[in-house]
């Protein structure tokens, strides 16, 4: 894992960004792009798991994946109400 824009690696990065970091490339891989269309959540995952992403919070994403999806739901559920 290399960082941006300071070269940091791996643990230099911090925590809130590696978490970021996951859920931005979670959420282009799920949602329809104009150049692909959205793949499904486990196929995100499990392409996820070749990138240079912080490995033990992918492990937690992928030990806790159901759990995940329904919060996910509930939230997107929220925002649509305003």
């Amino acid at each position: 894992m290399s960082g941006y824009p300071e070269g940091l690696k791996r643990d230099e990065i911090p925590f809130a960004a590696r978490i970021i970091a996951i859920a931005d490339v979670y959420e282009a891989l799920t949602a329809d792009r104009p150049y692909h269309k959205a793949t499904s959540p486990e196929q995100a995952v499990r392409t996820m798991a070749s990138m240079p992403l912080d490995p033990m919070l992918l492990e937690i994403v992928k030990n806790n994946f159901q759990e995940l999806e329904a919060i996910l739901k509930k939230s997107e559920k929220r925002l649509k109400c305003y």
